[in-house]
């Protein structure tokens, strides 16, 4: 049996690794959250999409996507003219190579003249129609 000395030895590294351990962890958090803020949004020219003055949004979805339906209400209670490409309700051929083309097959995408959003994030969204 050990002394009571040598337990309270112990102690201090029994801190410091678990101190170490929630410091590793806090990294990786934080990376993680500082990669998908600069994946979800993407600055560009996007007005060759046929955003116009009139339709300064596009937004390709489908209608039994929830995080499309999330974004369709929270763009509702803005001011803005949306254009809407349901993928699964038999859109063009030219808007599917449209959205071929961006190269992704998640759904929704958001887009203005300068902003694309994969994915549906409310801060995103709103700061992008700040710049419409």
């Amino acid at each position: 049996m050990l002394h009571a000395s040598r337990k309270a030895m112990y102690r201090p590294n029994k801190l410091r690794h678990v101190a170490a351990i929630c410091a590793v962890a806090l990294v990786f958090l934080a990376g993680g959250y500082l990669y998908q803020l600069s994946t979800i949004s993407i600055n560009g020219d996007f007005s060759h999409l046929g955003i116009s003055a009139d339709r300064p949004v596009l937004v390709y979805s489908r209608t039994d996507c929830s995080a499309c339906s999330a974004l369709k209400t929270l763009l509702a209670q803005q001011d803005f003219a949306v254009r809407y490409i349901e993928l699964d309700q038999h859109p063009s051929q030219a808007d599917l190579r449209n959205f071929s083309a961006l190269g992704y097959q998640q759904v929704p995408v958001l887009i203005t003249r300068k902003t694309l959003i994969v994915g549906f994030h409310q801060h995103a969204t709103l700061l992008a129609l700040k710049d419409i």
